[in-house]
């Protein structure tokens, strides 16, 4: 009887800690991130299901833009699109709540980029919504350039991988990013957080950065070192609510 009573406490407890080992993933707010919640934005929310979930949580989301024929359609690809589109999407967000927008321009070139600048100024003044809660990212930093001249928060989206660049491909590419920050000044720059290092000690532009895939135990000192510098204005996490992560 005393064995059969241990066997059920001990399954009880373990019961306790799945479910709670459960939430903890389902919660968006970490040990490793306490403090800094501020920086703290969810990563793609491309739905919006998903944007309902997360706005109460985070001071921003970020999400995934192709421009087609006059349309910001919000997808990633190759994944196809839903049919949502980024006038859809401001529609449903209260200015007052000022959430933050990270705005990921797949296709951005000089080409079109006089078209969806125009787009974007139509829709954040149709909604009133705040320039400064929008940040624009793109691979294309001469692009960008004319979102800065209207006074937009620009960050440029790094080449992949500067972790595991090796010289003399890691030397090049940094003179040639340092050379981009020299030409725009006001631009910020983004990419993975374990590209951090390489770009604290050779940028002093202000970081974005994700961190969607870190281990909560061998990447802690990692991510509160990089969120204890001040040029770090944003970390993206993969948020999955316990309803969903469509």
């Amino acid at each position: 009887m005393i064995i059969g009573k241990k066997i059920k406490k001990g399954i009880k407890i373990v019961v306790v800690l799945i479910l709670l080992a459960f939430v903890y993933k389902h919660n968006p707010y970490q040990f490793e991130f306490l403090g800094h919640y501020d920086k703290i934005w969810a990563h793609r929310v491309n739905t919006l299901d998903k944007l309902a979930w997360s706005t109460p949580f985070f001071k921003g989301v970020e999400l995934d833009l192709v421009y087609s024929n006059g349309i910001l359609d919000i997808t990633h690809p190759p994944k196809p699109s839903t049919g949502l589109s980024l006038a859809e999407y401001l529609q449903s967000l209260d200015p007052k709540d000022s959430i933050n927008l990270w705005l990921d321009i797949k296709n951005l070139t000089l080409k079109n980029v006089a078209k969806i600048n125009q787009r974007i100024d139509q829709l954040i003044n149709s909604n009133a919504y705040p320039k400064e809660l929008i940040l624009i990212e793109s691979r294309a930093p001469e692009a960008l350039s004319i979102f800065l001249d209207d006074n937009y928060r620009c960050s440029y989206y790094l080449p992949d991988g500067l972790y595991y660049m090796k010289s003399p491909e890691l030397n090049t590419t940094i003179a040639h990013i340092q050379n981009v920050i020299i030409k725009y000044p006001k631009l910020e720059i983004s990419s993975h957080f374990r590209d951090y290092p390489i770009m604290a000690q050779n940028f002093d532009a202000p970081k974005n950065l994700w961190a969607i895939q870190h281990s909560r135990i061998k990447d802690y000192s990692a991510i509160r070192t990089l969120l204890a510098d001040t040029t770090v204005k944003t970390v993206l996490i993969s948020y999955r609510s316990i309803r969903g992560n469509r």
